[in-house]
């Protein structure tokens, strides 16, 4: 979904351009139908990563980085 690939704003749904983009495929979409979808999205995608992480037997480092855009 675009939206989640591009972090748009759930906003979105309410733009012209948008609705009629996604007419065809979904005519009644409201924004707090489209947070809730993505929600359930996230959800399942992170009980699907926890569940790797608790199966493997090797160790795992994560680290971050903050970027700061100098616009």
């Amino acid at each position: 979904m675009s939206i989640i690939l591009h972090d748009y704003p759930f906003s979105i749904i309410n733009h012209t351009g948008f609705k009629g983009l996604l007419f065809d495929v979904y005519p009644a979409v409201s924004q707090s139908t489209l947070k809730s979808d993505i929600f359930k999205i996230y959800e399942f995608e992170k009980n699907c990563s926890r569940a790797l992480l608790y199966e493997t037997e090797r160790r795992i480092a994560l680290t971050t980085h903050k970027w700061i855009s100098s616009d």
